[in-house]
C-alpha cells in the first residue's frame, strides 16, 4: 500500500459472533479492523494427484513482521478473503494462470471467474470486485 492509501479496513456488524462462519446469535455490536495490504503470502498446493482430495491451504497469516505491528490487540482473526491463487497475467508470466479474458493458459474452454484471479488483494472487501469479475466473465462467454 502507498503512504496515501488506507492500510486498515474498519467494518461494523450488528450482533456478536465468535467467528465468520456462524450467524450472530447474541445482541451486541462488533467493530472489525482488518489489514488491507498484508505482506505475508500464503500458499495453495495439491494434497495428491487425486482431484477429489481437498487442496492444502497455508495462509501464513502474520508471517511478515510488518503485518503484526499495526494489528497488535487482543484478537486478530482473518476475514477469509484469499485472492491471487489463479492470478491474471500474460502467458509469459510464469506466476499467472488466466489471461485478461479469464481463460486458463493452455486449457481450451476453461475460465476462472472469482477473486482468485486478482494479482493482488484489493484495499477493501472483495465482494464487489468478485461480482464485477463474474459480470465480465458472463460478457466474455
Amino acid at each position: 500500500m502507498s503512504p496515501t492509501s488506507p492500510d486498515h479496513f474498519v467494518r461494523t456488524l450488528p450482533g456478536l459472533k465468535g467467528n465468520a462462519r456462524i450467524i450472530p446469535r447474541d445482541h451486541g455490536f462488533m467493530v472489525l479492523v482488518q489489514l488491507l495490504g498484508p505482506k505475508a503470502r500464503g500458499q495453495l498446493s495439491l494434497a495428491s494427484g487425486n482431484p477429489a482430495d481437498k487442496p492444502l491451504m497455508h495462509p501464513n497469516f502474520m508471517e511478515h513482521p510488518d503485518d503484526v505491528a499495526p494489528l497488535v490487540r487482543a484478537q486478530v482473526p482473518s476475514a477469509y478473503r484469499p485472492v491471487g491463487t489463479c492470478r491474471m497475467g500474460t502467458v509469459e508470466d510464469a506466476m499467472s494462470v488466466v489471461d485478461a479474458q479469464l481463460r486458463v493458459h493452455g486449457i481450451e474452454g476453461l475460465r476462472v471467474a472469482d477473486a482468485s484471479i486478482m494479482p493482488n488483494i484489493v484495499g477493501g472487501n472483495t465482494s464487489a470486485p468478485s461480482t464485477m469479475i463474474g459480470e465480465r466473465a458472463a460478457a466474455f462467454i
